[in-house]
This record gives structure tokens, C-alpha cells and sequence, in this order.
């Protein structure tokens, strides 16, 4: 019970994370379709970790 939860954390600074360098680095008209992929990357490999 507790593993998937940890995922779900994980997952959650690794967005928390790359939202921030993508605020440093990308215009804001990139941005919103950057992270929005990224999230759903980020929610396929916490759904697929062992």
C-alpha cells in the first residue's frame, strides 16, 4: 500500500522539479504544453515502476 503512495510522491517532486526549470528556461507559450506532457511522462512511469 505504502510503495504506491511513495510513487505518487515521487512523481509529484519530479513535476513539482521540472515546473520549476521549466519556468527558468522556456517562453511562457511553450510552457504549458512542455509540462503538461511531461506530466503525463511522469504519470506513465510512476503507473509502470515495479
Amino acid at each position: 500500500m505504502n510503495s504506491l503512495q511513495e510513487r505518487i510522491n515521487i512523481a509529484k517532486y519530479a513535476i513539482t522539479i521540472s515546473n520549476i526549470l521549466v519556468l527558468k528556461i522556456l517562453k511562457p507559450d511553450k510552457r504549458i504544453s512542455f509540462i503538461f506532457k511531461l506530466r503525463i511522462i511522469m504519470l506513465i512511469i510512476t503507473l509502470k515502476l515495479p
